[in-house]
């Protein structure tokens, strides 16, 4: 009686113990599949928040500054990258940069004349607060445009 007592007290801890084993095997591999899924996802998230800060960009902006209207004209080029026009009265000027998020980094240059704006600024809503700097007999120059969008149709082509 008591060596099957200690028989059966065997085997109820062997599945103890097997059924834990199995357990924490089953709890890893399921830690193992959420952590990859987590990063999946993460990177999904990650993609999808950069095309929708490139798409919010893109669109036909107008603005004043000193009197003068400006236009702009973004498109995207693939990735975080954003390309366009951007016009005033006198000139034409090419513009491209980087795009994460909200902020814009890039330049704004009128080739024929030689003028290179590095430009900044950040989309709220629909107003894209830009600073246009430029150097100017080694000092600094910056002017603050806020540009509203007008139109934020997908353009594929750059404007002429």
């Amino acid at each position: 009686m008591f060596n099957s007592l200690i028989k059966k007290y065997h085997q109820v801890l062997t599945f103890i113990v097997f059924s834990l084993i199995f357990g924490f095997c089953c709890l890893f591999i399921g830690l193992k599949i959420l952590k990859m899924k987590f990063y999946l996802i993460s990177i999904f998230l990650f993609v999808l928040g950069i095309m929708n800060a490139q798409n919010a960009f893109i669109g036909t902006y107008e603005g004043v500054f000193n009197g003068d209207n400006i236009s702009l004209i973004l498109m995207s080029d693939g990735g975080d990258k954003i390309s366009g026009t951007m016009q005033d009265s006198q000139n034409k000027y090419v513009v491209s940069g980087d795009v994460f998020k909200n902020d814009f980094v890039g330049q704004a240059v009128e080739a024929s004349l030689g003028i290179t704006f590095s430009m900044t600024g950040v989309l709220i809503g629909n107003v894209f607060n830009t600073i246009l700097t430029f150097e100017y007999l080694g000092e600094k120059h910056a002017m603050k445009v806020a540009l509203n969008k007008i139109d934020s149709a997908n353009q594929n082509n750059m404007p002429n």
